[in-house]
């Protein structure tokens, strides 16, 4: 039996109906006449691929002033475009504030 090659465009179908049937893979599979290895891989490889193409939104927070009685120099100020900023000793780590940026813009 020759193994049938699906395009992309077919997989997401397949997937989309998979999805709103609620119906197992095994079931799915079985009235479409497809292979549930295959579909399972299927979802698998869109799982993997939402997640890495996953944009999220910006979430605003609010940020409350900490009360302290000594005051403090911190040695790194991040400040947002709200006019609210994040303080940081010294000894963070760049790459953690390089994360940090990239995830805030």
């Amino acid at each position: 039996m020759l193994k049938k090659i699906h395009k992309s465009h077919e997989i997401a179908h397949y997937l989309d109906l998979l999805n709103s049937s609620g119906l197992l893979i095994s079931e799915f599979a079985r009235q479409h006449n497809l292979n549930p290895t295959t579909v399972s891989k299927w979802r698998e490889r869109a799982k993997k691929t939402a997640a890495k193409n996953l944009n999220l939104p910006f979430i605003p927070v609010r940020v409350v002033p900490e009360k302290v009685d000594v005051p403090r120099s911190p040695e790194i100020r991040l400040y947002l475009r709200s006019g609210h900023y994040f303080e940081f000793a010294g000894q963070t780590s760049p790459l953690f504030l390089g994360k940090l940026v990239e995830a805030l813009s």
